[in-house]
């Protein structure tokens, strides 16, 4: 149908493909139907564009779905269908070579120019396109021209004026109403006065249409979009200095700079609505005033997403009241560096960290000038530190970098000082709370907005909060679904960590400094977030070598488990209680089960230590503990025997005696044996001296043993610990003998065939403990343990 169009789109279809992108439907089918003519294709060439169109705002919902990649491949194909728009691609020599008359070239440039503003406009807030833009506005102005100049009225030219104008139109207000890039007043004044000749000059009705509402969606009115911006009313405070600027940034309608020039031409329009001859030209005019009008009446009754967005009784915003500030004030001197960054006093851009502490400075001011923070805020968000370059002696590269991520996190902290009060910096960061925005945001980022959660439920509405939880949910369900930290390199993982120690600590500020009134209604999503980040905890250390690591991962590890409990205190104690269920059926059923156990049995044990939840609670996982190997869960074995150092007499007699008991009856006595050592070492006088490795704790139980006994309060239990000692040495006796013999013990009697490379040690280590005790037995024990027979 389109022969120019089916390259970009075959390449396309492969970038999907590459990209893991379902492509079946729709594109399967395009090899068959590329490069078939229609032969009354003239008649149909809103056809072709409407499909371009509807590629073009298709970028809304793909960035919504996290493929940044996509948006951008599709924002080049639609540049490179319009002709001296694709200058900035290095096509500029293909342009003067357009084919006005060529149906398939016209359709897709038809389309691409209404469509590119909506594409544009995503790469930029997703700063995905930083560079070109003005080369965009520029070559759209050179399109207008040129078109102009073929003095052909046929109906190809006539559509490809009109949509140049009104997409042009389009592209230059979207790029000022983000106000992030300055665009030179002379280039505004050129597009304008390019798209102004279009209905005054002698063209047909359609090209006049086009024109006017080239010009007024140059000023905010968004006719043919079919993603409507938000408008933002805006009040300017600029001295004399930056009247004389060269740079417009922000809309027009709410620029002084634009004042002048912007009158004028609304001022013609509607003259020709009051006083033209010509009937048709006076109908576009007044149709472009009424999607003006409509616009403007839009934007003062809901300025942008603010209504949406901010915390209010009401549903309104709390707007920071018109405050004009002296220019010799401290404020305002202050607030004059950050107008124009670029050209300080000196002539040179100002630096990154100089902005930073301006900032800084600027957060405990009570009120601000009244000017667009959003827009300046955004600007700073893609601030590159050039004068770094020149001051070698002052700044290295590394240090600019770090300024320049310093300034990005400088923005939202100051954002949200006065988000509150200045609703266009409550927009600045709904924006950045987007999920599509905030995957694309790098990790430190991501931990400023997610300290900030706290303010967040203060400034932002309810539902835009559920939103936000909604959206945070999504963002680390997927780490736990895809395992990002098991499979990403070192550097990835520590970054990944100190991601969630931002997230920890910003759920603990949540639970412990909501008002009450709001706790009620986030305190389910909170719990939420906290329960699928606790899955997502570093794993437990399995054994000596692994606890023994040094280095950065280990120590991010640590303080994201230190971050963790912290929030775990502060949480509701049947929730708590909950979550640290152990589920050891699955845990048997697989590894990665197993793993969360770890999980629970480690924060269990550690809130017993911090008095949160009772022995009885750490208790549960006792079975689990002793029927593994102990070179698996060496450090849980730590950690619990920790947890009862300081506990009562009973407590630590109870978990003595069923310790005992256990050993028994599990499939790994030599893991209840390691676990009494390191109970009864941490019970002894001597524990200073003890050391915590596997072999010593058993090589040491005798004495370890023997020693708590010194105390007369263990005396009441001594004759069934010695019973339960005696029959577990019975035990493994029989279980050796019985390997020896080629028997298999099956039931209670079970015991895994990795306990034989160990056997003969823990029978002598058992009958050594016992004959440590002898002092304490009766004659009878002591005559059985004499004849016990140890292989």
């Amino acid at each position: 149908m389109c022969p120019s169009a089916t390259e970009s789109l075959q390449n396309l279809y492969q970038f999907e493909l590459l990209n893991g992108v379902d492509c079946n439907i729709g594109y399967s089918k395009l090899p068959e139907h590329a490069g078939k003519h229609w032969e009354n294709i003239e008649e149909n060439i809103w056809g072709i564009a409407g499909l371009v169109i509807g590629l073009g705002t298709s970028v809304v919902a793909i960035q919504k779905s996290g493929s940044p990649a996509m948006v951008v491949e599709i924002t080049n194909i639609l540049i490179s269908w319009i002709p001296f728009v694709n200058s900035w691609q290095g096509k500029h020599s293909h342009s003067e070579y357009f084919a006005y008359d060529d149906i398939s070239a016209v359709s897709l440039a038809v389309g691409s120019s209404l469509a590119l503003s909506t594409a544009v406009n995503i790469c930029h807030k997703l700063e995905l396109m930083d560079e070109g833009l003005d080369s965009l506005v520029n070559g759209f102005r050179i399109l207008i021209s040129k078109v102009a100049c073929q003095k052909e009225h046929s109906y190809l030219y006539q559509n490809l004026l009109l949509a140049s104008c009104i997409g042009s139109g389009n592209l230059l207000s979207c790029i000022l109403n983000e106000s992030a890039h300055p665009i030179k007043v002379e280039d505004v004044k050129k597009l304008l006065e390019t798209i102004r000749r279009t209905y005054t000059d002698p063209n047909p009705p359609l090209v006049h249409f086009g024109g006017m509402i080239g010009i007024v969606n140059c000023m905010g009115a968004g006719a043919g979009l079919i993603t409507l911006s938000s408008q933002r009313a805006l009040d300017f405070q600029l001295t004399a200095k930056q009247k004389e600027t060269s740079y417009v940034r922000g809309p027009m309608l709410s620029n002084p700079l634009c004042e002048q020039f912007s009158q004028s031409l609304i001022n013609e329009i509607l003259g020709v609505v009051k006083g033209s001859n010509d009937v048709q030209l006076q109908s576009s005019a007044a149709w472009a005033l009424s999607f003006l009008r409509n616009a403007f009446l839009s934007r003062d009754q809901s300025p942008g997403q603010e209504t949406n967005v901010v915390h209010n009784d009401s549903g309104g915003y709390s707007s920071m009241p018109s405050q004009t500030f002296p220019e010799d004030s401290t404020v305002w001197r202050l607030c004059s560096l950050l107008l124009d960054p670029r050209t300080s006093e000196k002539g040179s851009p100002v630096r990154a960290i100089t902005i930073v502490s301006v900032l800084r400075c600027l957060e405990k001011a009570p009120l601000l000038p009244s000017l667009d923070w959003g827009g300046l805020m955004r600007g700073f968000m893609r601030y590159k530190d050039h004068s770094s370059q020149n001051q070698l002696l002052l700044v290295s590269n590394n240090q600019a970098v770090i300024h320049t991520s310093s300034l990005r996190e400088a923005c939202v902290h100051f954002s949200f000082v006065h988000a509150e009060r200045i609703p266009s910096l409550l927009n600045f960061l709904d924006d950045l709370c987007e999920l599509s925005r905030f995957n694309m945001l790098e990790n430190s980022l991501q931990s400023v907005l997610l300290l900030h959660m706290v303010d967040m439920t203060r400034i932002f509405s309810r539902s835009r909060m559920e939103k936000f939880f909604t959206d945070i949910l999504d963002f680390i369900s997927r780490w736990l679904i895809l395992e990002i930290p098991k499979h990403d390199t070192e550097q990835e993982t520590e970054s990944n960590s100190y991601l969630k120690i931002a997230f920890w600590k910003s759920l603990c500020k949540c639970l412990t400094e909501i008002l009450s009134p709001l706790s009620e209604i986030y305190l389910p999503d909170i719990l939420n977030c906290t329960e699928i980040l606790f899955q997502l905890l570093p794993p437990v250390p399995s054994n000596l070598s692994e606890m023994c690591q040094t280095g950065s991962k280990i120590y991010s590890s640590e303080q994201e488990w230190s971050q963790a409990l912290k929030c775990l205190t502060n949480a509701p104690k049947e929730w708590l209680l909950d979550i640290l269920q152990v589920k050891v059926k699955d845990s048997e059923e697989k590894e990665k089960s197993s793993a969360a156990v770890s999980k629970v049995i480690m924060a269990s044990a550690r809130l017993v230590v911090s008095n949160h939840i009772t022995y009885s609670e750490l208790g549960k996982a006792r079975s689990y503990l002793l029927n593994k190997k102990s070179s698996d869960i060496w450090s849980l074995l730590l950690e619990v025997a920790m947890a009862l150092q300081h506990a009562t007499f009973d407590v630590k007699r109870q978990w003595l005696l069923d310790t005992i008991e256990t050993s028994c009856i599990t499939k790994y006595p030599s893991t209840a044996l390691r676990f009494l050592g390191l109970l009864t070492g941490s019970w002894s006088p001597y524990a200073a001296c003890l050391i915590l490795d596997p072999m010593s704790v058993l090589q040491d139980l005798p004495f370890t043993f023997s020693s708590i006994f010194l105390d007369i309060s263990w005396s009441s239990v001594l004759g069934l610990v010695v019973q339960k000692l005696l029959s577990l040495i019975d035990r493994i006796c029989n279980w050796q003998i019985s390997l020896q013999k080629g028997e298999c013990i099956d039931s209670i009697d079970y015991i895994d065939r990795d306990e034989k490379k160990v056997c003969s040690f823990l029978l002598h280590i058992l009958h050594q403990t016992c004959i440590s005790l002898k002092d304490h037995m009766s004659s009878d024990v002591h005559f059985k343990l004499v004849n016990t027979n140890i292989v």
